[in-house]
């Protein structure tokens, strides 16, 4: 597939061994797509690989699972990181599936989230 610089990737499964297209992961690396904003469940390697992170300019998931190099590419402002509750990510991604331009979700109310 000719995936073009600046799309968004949703990446599915759960870790390297439920699901994940490695095969077409390895594919869109080898592309000369870049500033890609990335979406998956768990940011985990080797899914969310070393090639995968330098193609990437956002990253949208719920957990980061121990992964180094993505906390260090946000760390060091390389990379952006937009963590959501896994509850919320599923919504936005159905919502988004839908053609429905946003949703409320209550996470957050009654915590220091929602003073910001």
């Amino acid at each position: 597939a000719n995936i073009s610089s600046g799309s968004t990737v949703l990446v599915g499964g759960w870790g390297p061994a439920i699901g994940t297209p490695m095969a077409l992961i390895e594919a869109l690396v080898q592309q000369a797509s870049e500033n890609l904003t990335v979406v998956g469940g768990i940011a985990q390697a080797p899914a969310f690989s070393a090639g995968l992170l330098q193609k990437a300019q956002r990253v949208i998931t719920s957990y980061i699972s121990g992964n180094r190099l993505l906390q260090d590419l946000w760390q060091n402002g390389t990379l952006e990181l937009e963590l959501i509750p896994m509850g919320s990510l599923v919504d936005m991604i159905r919502a988004a599936a839908s053609g429905i331009p946003a949703f409320y979700t209550p996470t957050g109310l009654g915590t220091l989230v929602q003073e910001g």
